[in-house]
C-alpha cells in the first residue's frame, strides 16, 4: 500500500515537472518559467510624461518588463543590453519597458538615462515600489516577460546580457 502510495505521489510529481519543464524548455539558464495563467498584476506605474499606465497597455505585445534603479550597479551595467534589445527586436510584436524603483521617479531616472547614452529606451517610473511588490520582487535588477495576452511567462533576477542570442531566440520564439 505505502509503494503504490508514493509511485502515485511520484507520478504526479513528475506529471506536474513535465507540464512546467515544457515551457521552459527553450528557456536560457536563469529564467524561471512561470505556469500559464498568472496574470500579470494591474498595478499602476508611470510613464516618462508622468501618465499613469499598467502592464495590460502592452497587450498584444511581448514585454521585457525590468525593474532597475538608478543606484543598482548591476542595473546600470545591463541598461544598454536593454536598449540594444528594444531596437533589435520588432517593434510591432515586442516592447522592452525599464521601470525604475527609484523613489524621485522620471526626475532622477531620466536624467540617469540620459548622462549614460540610453537614447531609445523609453523612461517608466514606479516610485512607490508597488509594482515591484506586486510582481513579487526579490531584488534588482528583476525582468518580467509578459506574455502577448498580459500572462506572466518568466522571471529573471539579476543583470544579463538581454541582446545575447539565446535570449533573443527565446523571446522570437515566444511570438505567436
Amino acid at each position: 500500500m505505502r509503494r503504490s502510495i508514493l509511485a502515485v505521489g511520484l507520478c504526479f510529481l513528475a506529471l506536474s515537472a513535465l507540464y512546467s519543464i515544457s515551457l521552459a524548455d527553450p528557456a536560457p539558464k536563469g529564467f524561471e518559467i512561470f505556469n500559464r495563467g498568472v496574470v500579470a498584476p494591474k498595478t499602476i506605474f508611470f510613464d516618462g510624461n508622468g501618465a499613469p499606465t499598467t502592464i495590460g497597455q502592452f497587450n498584444g505585445k511581448i514585454a521585457v518588463l525590468n525593474l532597475w534603479a538608478t543606484w543598482c550597479v548591476p542595473c546600470a551595467k545591463e541598461m544598454p543590453s536593454l536598449e540594444r534589445l528594444s531596437v533589435r527586436l520588432p517593434s510591432e510584436a515586442f516592447v522592452v519597458v525599464a521601470v525604475s524603483q527609484d523613489k524621485g521617479g522620471t526626475a532622477i531616472s531620466k536624467p540617469f538615462l540620459d548622462r549614460i547614452g540610453m537614447r531609445s529606451l523609453a523612461v517608466y517610473a514606479d516610485p512607490t515600489g508597488r509594482l515591484y511588490r506586486d510582481l513579487g520582487g526579490r531584488g534588482i535588477p528583476a525582468t518580467f516577460i509578459v506574455g502577448q495576452n498580459g500572462d506572466l511567462v518568466a522571471r529573471f533576477e539579476g543583470a544579463a546580457e538581454w541582446d545575447e542570442p539565446g535570449i533573443v531566440d527565446f523571446l522570437l520564439s515566444l511570438k505567436r
